[in-house]
């Protein structure tokens, strides 16, 4: 075989060689990437059904304090009335 040929072919080993351990770090880096974007969804997955609860609840609690609030406020009108009858 010629030495030039050899030569080449040697670097083109070398260069693929190169390219190929480049890849395989390249691929283990995304695989990190992607395994800590797979654990914090998987810890979103179990933090939403316990604040969709506490959302239920809060809308529970503000819907009783709506309800509580305009019945004060038709005693208000109530008591309201009644004085300027009384008066």
């Amino acid at each position: 075989m010629d030495p030039n040929t050899k030569l080449i072919l040697d670097e083109l080993k070398s260069v693929q060689m190169n390219l190929t351990n480049r890849i395989v770090a390249e691929e283990t880096s995304i695989g990190a990437c992607v395994g800590s974007l797979e654990d914090a969804t998987k810890v979103f997955d179990a933090w939403k059904p316990k604040m969709d609860a506490t959302m239920e609840e809060l809308r529970s609690e503000v819907g009783a304090i709506r309800k509580t609030d305009e019945k004060v406020k038709a005693l208000l009108e109530e008591m309201t009335a009644l004085r300027k009858s009384m008066s």
